[in-house]
């Protein structure tokens, strides 16, 4: 079984899991527990949790994570770096980690909400430094187109001008760029902390124009296919929402990578 393959399974797995159907439960269960568990545990115990702490802490967090499928607070999302394994994953620890605080305010260890600040800051300076190492691996044409767009804020125009090549070269070679940068963060960050890049996903979706926002969350989140969309927002058809969807992504994409490259950047 391939990669897609093994998607479409587990996805379907998922939306049996929301049926109520106990087999796919169990199903679900047995994958977790070889694919997500081994994390959690070394997680707990990094921590000074014990091999016991660490099977209680994943097996509360299976329980919430099958209730919030099953009422549709948690699904698979397609619009993610992350595979819906690791997406899995990734809510589970999260709960976990929840999980575990309560467990160290409640036995009196006050230097747990001090702990995980500390990791906290930890891994903002790892994100950080990734972005910038990175960047260094890029080109060095598209290091200098990145920073002559995103750091000066010159317009592909003017960029054409001073490089001597034609505007469109110049918007080809930035979107290129963009999605190289995007491409080379997205596979290396570990699930730790991909959910910093995702909000930096979300908040380029509040910097989208009110179209490009409901194209995307009616697409990749409400499932609307592109003649839906094309009936609901008034496009002549669904080739029309098509490229008006690949102009946002690409939108969203630079909204991204401007705040990669200008952290401090209200």
């Amino acid at each position: 079984m391939n990669e897609n393959e093994a998607q479409a399974t587990l996805k379907e797995v998922v939306g049996r899991v929301g049926t109520g159907d106990a087999r796919a439960e169990a199903l679900l269960y047995r994958y977790l527990d070889q694919e997500c568990y081994p994390k959690i545990e070394l997680y707990l115990r990094n921590r000074g949790g014990l091999p016991e702490d660490a099977r209680d802490h994943f097996q509360d967090a299976v329980i919430v994570l099958l209730e919030a499928v099953k009422k549709e607070k948690f699904t698979l999302k397609p619009l993610s770096l992350r595979s819906y394994g690791g997406q899995l994953c990734a809510y589970l620890m999260s709960i976990v980690k929840n999980l575990w605080l309560k467990e160290l305010r409640w036995r009196g260890r006050d230097k747990g909400e001090a702990e995980e600040r500390i990791e906290e800051v930890l891994a903002m300076d790892f994100f950080s430094a990734l972005v910038k190492d990175k960047f260094q691996t890029l080109g060095e044409n598209c290091r200098q187109v990145l920073v002559l767009y995103f750091k000066e804020g010159l317009s592909a125009r003017v960029i054409a001008g001073r490089l001597g090549k034609k505007t469109e070269e110049v918007n080809t070679q930035l979107s290129n760029c963009v999605g190289s940068l995007l491409k080379g963060i997205g596979q290396y960050l570990e699930s730790d902390h991909r959910g910093q890049l995702m909000d930096l996903m979300r908040t380029g979706m509040d910097e989208l124009e009110e179209r490009c926002r409901t194209i995307l969350e009616r697409f990749y989140f409400e499932r609307k296919s592109m003649a839906e969309l094309a009936e609901q927002l008034g496009y002549a058809n669904a080739h029309s929402v098509t490229e008006q969807k690949s102009r946002c992504m690409e939108r969203l994409n630079y909204a991204v990578v401007n705040r990669l490259m200008n952290p401090k950047k209200p």
